[in-house]
């Protein structure tokens, strides 16, 4: 990251560390995180971190997530059902005044489970960034797609996220895997992904190559997302019947055709 920075502007999908220190809290204190939130010691260390990435010369703009979007809603409902199915278990073992070695670490996952991001917990955010003096944006709608508009713009430099969408998206620059005690980050550059074959044939580098983005937005779809799910098809297919379409293509139809021959 010291070789990323000097005075650099990147854009930060901010869920992705409140999750991470959400899931922090829960595994130290599953009832205290559950019962108050841990808000003010989950924005502390995002501010940490963000106090780090500064002193390395990177001007870190904060996005977060807008409005929900319509096209998500059986996912989000999914979501909100699982976490209600894990508060229920969460709650069921918090009640027992003993609890065994694998029901504590049950009741650590099931906190970790039910742990989502409030608008008290955005808000404490928004006004600790303010109170340092950091950017932030609220996107319209999925931070993704702003961070994506931010980027390709030539807004910021670097997108800092643990989400593929960002490729998928067009994004020129995404550091992932982000470690901040060690001050380092996977850098995944679009350009390169999509011409960088390599000597397995059926590798998704391989089985993208030539294709462009067309070929990226193809098995990304087929895949699954959170926007179109297709039953029985994931990465790993997906991928096969890329590698077995004519060079170049992006054609949905020879898509399903690689895929009723893959099913045979």
């Amino acid at each position: 990251l010291e070789a990323v920075g000097g005075r650099v502007v990147c854009a930060w999908d901010i869920s992705g560390p409140l999750h991470r220190h959400g899931a922090q809290a829960a595994q130290a204190d599953p009832v205290g995180c559950v019962r108050d939130g841990k808000t003010g010691a989950i924005v502390k260390a995002v501010m940490r971190q963000l106090m780090t990435l500064h002193g390395l010369g990177l001007q870190v703009v904060c996005v977060f997530d807008g409005a929900s979007q319509s096209a998500k809603r059986a996912t989000d409902a999914e979501r909100a059902a699982k976490r209600a199915h894990a508060r229920a278990r969460f709650d069921a073992l918090a009640r027992s005044s003993s609890l065994n070695a694998i029901e504590r670490q049950e009741l650590k996952k099931y906190a970790r489970m039910c742990f989502r991001r409030t608008r008290e917990l955005e808000d404490a955010l928004r006004a600790a960034l303010d109170a340092a003096g950091f950017a932030h944006q609220t996107a319209p709608h999925e931070a993704d797609a702003q961070l994506a508009y931010l980027a390709r713009t030539g807004a910021v430099s670097y997108v800092l996220s643990e989400d593929s969408d960002l490729i998928v998206l067009g994004c020129p620059r995404v550091l992932c895997k982000l470690n901040v005690p060690q001050c380092t980050a996977r850098l995944v550059e679009h350009a390169r992904l999509l011409n960088s074959p390599t000597a397995n044939k059926a590798d998704l580098l391989s089985a993208l190559a030539g294709r462009g983005e067309g070929g990226l937005h193809l098995v990304a779809a087929l895949a699954g997302n959170d926007f179109c799910k297709l039953p029985g098809i994931a990465l790993a297919t997906a991928k096969a019947a890329l590698s077995r379409m004519p060079a170049g293509s992006c054609n949905v139809d020879d898509a399903l055709e690689a895929l009723r021959k893959l099913k045979q």
